[in-house]
C-alpha cells in the first residue's frame, strides 16, 4: 500500500519553533511520508531587502513544486507567511486534506501595519480560510478573535480548533524523572527564565529591581539567544539558549519559572506561551506579569501559578507568591503532551494514527 504523504510549509526556520518539530514528528510517526519546506536561520545577520525577496521567492517555489510533481493528503500550513501555495494546491489536488495553524495572533491594526508580503500573505488567508480542511491557534480566546477578524460563518467556525503547545510526552517523561532527584529544600530560591527577553517587551529590568533589594534570597538564570540586559548583580546568570530537547534536563532542577511578557500587544496578553507548559511539566510553579489573560490558564494549574505586578509590586510581595507557588505541592503536574491534541486534530481531518503519544 502506497505510503500518505504530507508536505509541511513552515516560512520561518522551523528549528526555531519546538512545537512544529513535535508536529512534524508526530506526522512521521502516525506513517506519513513528510517533506518539509522552510528557510534557514540567519543568527545575528542583517537580513537584506534583495536576500529577503530570494528567500520569499525561493520557499514559494520550492512548495509550489513539490505540490505540482508529487500527490499530497496533507498539507500542513503554519502561520500566514507560508499561505500562498494553498490556493494552487486546492485547484491541482482537490482531495488534499489542508490543515492551517497559528503559532501566534495578529491584531487588525498588526495586520495593517505589516510589510508588503505580510499583507499580501494575510489577504491570502481571507481568500482560502473557507477552503481550508481545519485552521488551528493555540489557545481559544485567539482562536475566537480570529473568527471575529475574518467574520467566520458557521461552516468557518466549525473548522476551528485550539492545541496547546504542550511538550512531547518523551519529553515530560524525562523531566518528570529529574524532578524526582530534585531537592526542593534548598536555598536560595532558584528562579529560572529562557526565550526572548528585550527591555521594552518584558520587565527584566523591573525583576532585576527586585533581586537587588534583597541579595542572596534568589539566584536567577536566563537562557537566551539575545543580547545581555545589564543592571544585574551576582545573583543573576546569563546563559546561552539551549536546544529544546535539553531543557528537560536543565528546568527540573529549578523552584520558580518566570513569564515576563508586558503585554504590549494581544498576542502577548491572551498567551499561554510555550514555556508556561515546559515549566509545570518540569514540577515548577510559575510567576506570571500582571494583566496577562489568566482565564486561560487550565484550573488544574492555578493553585501553582501565581500573577505578580512588576511595575508596583515589592519585594515583599514578590516573596509570599512565590512561597505560594512553593506550598502548592506544584511538582505534581498533569501536563497533556502534545500528541494528545495532535491526536485530536488527525482525528478531526479524518486520517487514522499509528502514533502511541
Amino acid at each position: 500500500m502506497k505510503a500518505r504523504t504530507a508536505l509541511v510549509l513552515h516560512y520561518n526556520p522551523v528549528k526555531l519553533y519546538p512545537p512544529a518539530e513535535s508536529g512534524i514528528r508526530f506526522l512521521q510517526q502516525s506513517g506519513l511520508d513528510v517533506n518539509v519546506i522552510t528557510t534557514q536561520v540567519y543568527d545575528g545577520q542583517t537580513v537584506s531587502k534583495l536576500l529577503l525577496f530570494f528567500r520569499i521567492l525561493s520557499f514559494n517555489f520550492r512548495a509550489l513544486w513539490c505540490i505540482a510533481r508529487k500527490s499530497v493528503d496533507l498539507l500542513v500550513v503554519y502561520e500566514h507567511l507560508s499561505i500562498p501555495p494553498v490556493r494552487l494546491c486546492r485547484l491541482l489536488q482537490p482531495r488534499c486534506k489542508i490543515w492551517l495553524h497559528f503559532h501566534e495572533y495578529s491584531s487588525p491594526e498588526e495586520v495593517k501595519g505589516g510589510g508588503v508580503y505580510a499583507r499580501y500573505c494575510w489577504a491570502q488567508v481571507e481568500k482560502v480560510i473557507n477552503d481550508v480542511s481545519l485552521y488551528t491557534h493555540t489557545n481559544v480566546w485567539r482562536l475566537n478573535q480570529f473568527q471575529k477578524d475574518f467574520e467566520c460563518d458557521t461552516p468557518c467556525i466549525e473548522k476551528g480548533r485550539f492545541i496547546p503547545n504542550t511538550p512531547p510526552k518523551s519529553w515530560i517523561d524525562r523531566a518528570s524523572s529529574i524532578r524526582k532527584e530534585v531537592n526542593r529544600e534548598e536555598k536560595p530560591v532558584r528562579l529560572v527564565y529562557h526565550g526572548a527577553v528585550h527591555p521594552g517587551s518584558t520587565y527584566i529590568v523591573q525583576l532585576y529591581q527586585i533581586l537587588r533589594s534583597d541579595p542572596g534570597k534568589y539566584t536567577l538564570d536566563i537562557y537566551s539567544r539575545d543580547d545581555i540586559v545589564e543592571g544585574y548583580n551576582e545573583d543573576v546568570h546569563w546563559h546561552d539558549s539551549i536546544p529544546f530537547d535539553d531543557l528537560a534536563d536543565v528546568l527540573p532542577t529549578y523552584d520558580l519559572g518566570l513569564i515576563l511578557y508586558k503585554g504590549h500587544i494581544p498576542n502577548y496578553v491572551h498567551n499561554v506561551p510555550n514555556k508556561f507548559w515546559e515549566y509545570r511539566a518540569s514540577g515548577l510553579g510559575v510567576m506570571v506579569p500582571y494583566g496577562m489573560n489568566f482565564t486561560l490558564v487550565p484550573p488544574s494549574h492555578r493553585t501553582s501559578t501565581v500573577m505578580f505586578d512588576f511595575q508596583i509590586g515589592t519585594p515583599h510581595g514578590f516573596e509570599e507568591l512565590i512561597e505560594t507557588t512553593r506550598r502548592s505541592n506544584c511538582h505534581h503536574s498533569s501536563v497533556r503532551p502534545i500528541e494528545f491534541h495532535l491526536s485530536n486534530i488527525f482525528e478531526a481531518l479524518g486520517f487514522d494514527t499509528d502514533s502511541d503519544g
